[in-house]
């Protein structure tokens, strides 16, 4: 709770959008911050005066200045930075590096004077309301998965033939099994990929049975209620 108090208020100070998320962020992180990228797509376009970001310089070009020095305090720190378009997501366990990267861009802004808003935005900040000991849990506040499967398995590589007769078995516990129709899967599955869902433990039980080592992952999804989430 002390935590989600801190984002909370890191929300209100800096205008974010704080929302929960089910899952730890690759299995690993409990936050992920957003950023908004502008013109750093496009460097030729803007040149910024040198900032220092923890010993690493962000000097006049923005684009892989900030982007390399992100990933390279990400590596130093154990944490994950992903860019995709003009989107910046960082990814951490640590509330105080969430703070230090509010900070630096803030200081960033500062610097660029009347063109702060063509630079970088901070835009949100997810969450995952476990602990990053529960990388196999789904927390959802409204309902369960079709409204009552507690389990989800996640299978190795299976021939056509072993999810077929996978299928064929599932089958004679309707009310119990969920196996989602997928006429991909008639050719085989790839690993990690949805064998189906499961109703409760002791049926979850005789599955594990039926399927031994083509069991990659288990999920277990479980009702949280939280102030930010909509699943």
């Amino acid at each position: 709770m002390e935590a989600l108090q801190k984002l909370e208020t890191l929300s209100s100070q800096h205008n974010l959008t704080l929302l929960h998320n089910d899952r730890l962020f690759y299995s690993k992180y409990l936050y992920r911050l957003e950023l908004w990228l502008y013109k750093y797509r496009y460097p030729e376009l803007m040149r910024v005066p040198t900032v220092d970001m923890w010993g690493y310089k962000v000097d006049s070009h923005i684009h892989n200045s900030f982007i390399g020095g992100m990933r390279k305090y990400a590596k130093k720190s154990g944490d994950k930075v992903r860019v995709e378009f003009k989107t910046l997501n960082y990814y951490t366990n640590d509330i105080e590096t969430i703070e230090k990267i509010i900070a630096y861009v803030k200081r960033l802004q500062d610097k660029q004077e009347d063109i702060t808003e063509s630079m970088v935005e901070l835009h949100s900040i997810k969450y995952f309301p476990g602990s990053i000991l529960e990388r196999n849990i789904r927390y959802r506040k409204k309902r369960l998965p079709y409204g009552k499967y507690k389990f989800q398995i996640l299978g190795e590589r299976l021939t056509a033939d072993q999810y077929t007769d996978w299928q064929n078995w599932a089958n004679n516990y309707p009310d119990s099994i969920r196996v989602e129709s997928d006429v991909y899967k008639m050719y085989g599955t790839w690993c990690g990929e949805s064998l189906g869902y499961i109703l409760n433990d002791s049926m979850l039980r005789l599955a594990q049975f039926k399927l031994g080592s083509s069991i990659n992952k288990i999920v277990e999804f479980q009702l949280r209620e939280t102030i930010k989430n909509d699943v």
